[in-house]
């Protein structure tokens, strides 16, 4: 992982392609289909549209480093493909879920990271 963000920084050419996994289980995505990314310590779940989510051995840092500005950081353990947003359902004040277009998974997410999103929605 760190070899790819290096070689990401090298080129600011960012790749098509993207290799996910851990252990042996490797699986090549494109990385238009990558809905978004949740951070836990030293490992990330992705979440891929039209396919269950992965858990994969890379820093949220690894992954900013990597990604292009397509994917929003919305707090420090969510990164989030602007294109697979598909609308929002606000639950009460604190928490609102992400729907995401091709994933089954929903992503919930506090105010912080909402207004992160909605900062992001009005630059656009």
């Amino acid at each position: 992982a760190t070899t790819l963000s290096r070689l990401a920084q090298s080129h600011r050419v960012p790749c098509e392609d993207i290799l996910l996994g851990s252990y042996g289980d490797w699986v090549k995505v494109p990385l238009s289909t990558i809905a978004a990314i949740q951070g836990n310590a030293d490992y990330t779940t992705v979440h891929v549209a039209r396919s269950e989510a992965r858990l994969v051995q890379r820093t949220m840092k690894e992954w900013r480093d990597i990604l292009p500005p397509s994917f929003l950081t919305l707090s420090r353990s969510l990164i989030l493909n602007r294109a697979s947003l598909s609308g929002m359902k606000v639950k009460n004040r604190d928490t609102t879920e992400l729907v995401l277009k091709d994933c089954p998974n929903k992503i919930v997410v506090g105010r912080v990271a909402l207004l992160a999103l909605r900062r992001h929605l009005k630059s656009e």
